[in-house]
């Protein structure tokens, strides 16, 4: 579906965009990763060993048939370019924080409803450990 300006239509809100990927899962974890859901979870608390007053929470953790674990971050953007850099650093911070816990993620995602080739570019350009998703209600690719 499409409004008048033929682009595709895009998410109101974050909630509304994780509870597309909710829906969707078994289609676009099949499809990006290659492989079946063995378990997944949203929303999800990760443990910190000093006590903090906040909490992170990454947005899902899946757990795939093939024995990988992958750490996505979904972002619905206003600010495109602040919120896509700003979720890096969340996503290496996500990394260590489930390593020190015995849970290291094989695999980072990134997925989000707006594109931004600076955020892309460095990824790249420093080779981290991240992969980035585009997705709106049309269209859903990785970005390479």
């Amino acid at each position: 579906m499409s409004h008048a300006g033929g682009r595709p239509l895009k998410f109101k809100t974050e909630k509304e965009f994780v509870e597309y990927l909710k829906v969707n899962a078994d289609k676009w974890v099949f499809d990006f990763f290659g492989t079946k859901i063995k378990k997944i979870e949203f929303n999800r608390t990760l443990e910190r060993k000093k006590f903090g007053c906040n909490k992170p929470r990454i947005d899902i953790i899946v757990e795939t048939e093939i024995g990988k674990r992958i750490g996505i971050e979904c972002k619905n953007p206003k600010q495109t370019f602040h919120e896509l850099s700003r979720s890096i650093s969340q996503l290496l911070s996500y990394d260590v924080l489930a390593e020190d816990n015995g849970n290291k993620f094989d695999i980072l995602a990134l997925f989000s409803s707006e594109r931004d080739d600076i955020v892309y570019k460095v990824i790249k350009k420093y080779n981290l450990p991240i992969r980035i998703f585009y997705i709106d209600k049309e269209i859903h690719g990785e970005i390479k």
